[in-house]
C-alpha cells in the first residue's frame, strides 16, 4: 500500500507538469494602476469552451473608494485548432458586478458625505491568451461593458447627484494583461 502511494504521489505531479492545461490562476498586472486587486480562475470545461470567473478589491482612496469589491464571470469561445487547451485568440462575454462605498468630499477639502454604489456591467471582450511549457500563462484582452450603477447615499450630507465620479450608467473599457499559472 505504502508503494503504491509513493508511486502516485510522484506520478501525478509529472501528469500534470507534461499534460495539457485546463486550469489557470491568473492576477491581472494592469489592475495595480487603479490601486485595485485582481484574481482570476479559468477553467476548460469543453473542447473550445472555458468558465472564468475574477474577483477584485479596491481602497483607492485618490478616487475616494473604500473596500470596493466586485466578481466577473464571463464565457470564453476559443479560435484555436486544439480543442483542449486553454490557448489562442477568443471571445468572451461577461457580466460585472462591483459594489464599493464612495466618499465626496467638498472643493476646501470638508468630508460631504458616503454612498453605497452598485454596479453591473454587462460586456465583451476578445482576446488571445498563452500557456508556455504548459505552467506559465499570459493573457491579453480588450472589450467594452455598458454600466447601470445605483446609489445608496448613506449620509445626510450629501445627495445622490454628489456621487458619479467613479461609477456611472453608460460604456466603458476593460483591459488587462494577466500572468498566471496552468495547472
Amino acid at each position: 500500500m505504502l508503494f503504491k502511494t509513493i508511486l502516485i504521489l510522484l506520478i501525478f505531479p509529472v501528469n500534470i507538469l507534461f499534460s495539457q492545461s485546463h486550469s489557470v490562476i491568473k492576477i491581472n498586472l494592469l489592475s495595480r494602476l487603479i490601486k485595485t486587486y485582481n484574481i482570476q480562475y479559468e477553467y476548460l470545461f469543453k473542447s473550445n469552451r472555458s468558465f472564468q470567473v475574477g474577483f477584485y478589491y479596491t481602497n483607492d482612496e485618490d478616487n475616494n473608494l473604500d473596500n470596493g469589491i466586485g466578481v466577473t464571470p464571463e464565457f470564453r469561445i476559443y479560435f484555436n485548432n486544439d480543442k483542449s487547451f486553454l490557448a489562442g485568440s477568443y471571445i468572451a462575454p461577461f457580466f460585472r458586478y462591483q459594489n464599493v462605498i464612495e466618499h465626496v468630499y467638498l472643493n476646501d477639502g470638508n468630508y460631504r458625505g458616503s454612498a453605497l454604489v452598485n454596479c453591473f456591467r454587462p460586456g465583451v471582450i476578445v482576446g488571445y491568451h498563452k500557456i508556455f511549457d504548459n505552467m506559465g500563462s499570459l493573457d491579453l484582452f480588450l472589450g467594452s461593458s455598458y454600466a447601470f450603477s445605483s446609489y445608496r447615499v448613506k449620509s445626510m450630507l450629501g445627495t445622490k447627484n454628489d456621487f458619479s465620479n467613479v461609477f456611472y450608467n453608460g460604456w466603458g473599457l476593460r483591459c488587462g494583461i494577466t500572468i498566471g499559472f496552468a495547472f
